[in-house]
């Protein structure tokens, strides 16, 4: 059973560095890659609150419990890709 709690804070700090980074000017992720990032995360985030809805509708089930988990852990990856980007750059 994944940790959604831990994945999230875990992924949000990350997140939270990535970006006030960016916004300090810098520059741990080209401008252009920064916006790729954000948009997929944007639709990783719209993903995981559909399936927390769905999941608060029925708490019981079993294969949206996995689905939430699996995207938090995509949402995850995303934000560490974009780390370890940023460190190269």
């Amino acid at each position: 059973d994944v940790d959604r709690a831990g994945l999230r804070v875990e992924t949000d700090h990350t997140l939270v560095a990535l970006l006030a980074g960016a916004a300090a000017g810098d520059r741990l992720l080209a401008a252009e890659t920064l916006r790729v990032l954000e948009r997929a995360l944007a639709t990783v985030d719209a993903a995981i609150a559909e399936a927390e809805a769905a999941l608060a509708r029925d708490p019981g089930n079993a294969a949206l419990s996995d689905l939430l988990a699996r995207t938090y852990e995509r949402k995850q990856a995303l934000v560490r890709r974009g780390a370890l980007l940023g460190s190269r750059s």
